[in-house]
């Protein structure tokens, strides 16, 4: 029965990393098209096809991700209340190894937005200036997010 949930969890993992993997290359799209009309109705009609939506749908990646971390994102959350929501949507895609480039398009933001996004982040923390935010969640909450297949 173990090895059967095993099992289970794996697929699941796999399915909603592949899930990831398309997020980022979407980005990645994005980041080229971006700035043009068209491109922008192009990115949309892709979206609605592949997400059935025109957004990121925050709350399902919150799911996912807490499913994945033995539910981190839930104990950051209660951990770090002084963090806004952009704040805590930075943070779950740092985790899930978004560069700040393509949390910057899954954001609608500049990169150099991002990168104060996580100064300000770092601050309200307590992590060191230019320290690595990933690294401080997998200590503080004994976490290993490399575990993570790419």
């Amino acid at each position: 029965m173990s090895a059967l949930y095993n099992e289970k969890e794996k697929t699941l993992k796999n399915i909603v990393l592949k899930d990831f993997n398309i997020l980022k290359k979407v980005a990645l799209l994005e980041s080229y098209l971006i700035n043009n009309e068209s491109n922008n109705k192009l990115i949309k009609k892709f979206n609605e096809i592949a997400y059935n939506q025109e957004m990121m749908d925050w709350e399902r990646l919150y799911e996912t991700m807490d499913s994945l971390y033995d539910n981190l994102f839930t104990k950051l959350k209660k951990a770090f209340p002084q963090l806004d929501e952009t704040e805590f949507r930075i943070c779950c895609l740092s985790i899930a190894k978004f560069s700040n480039s393509e949390i910057a398009v899954i954001m609608k933001y500049s990169t150099s937005s991002i990168q104060w996004r996580k100064a300000s982040i770092r601050k309200k923390m307590g992590i060191k200036p230019m320290g690595n935010i990933l690294e401080f969640l997998n200590s503080y909450f004994e976490v290993n997010t490399d575990k993570r297949q790419s």
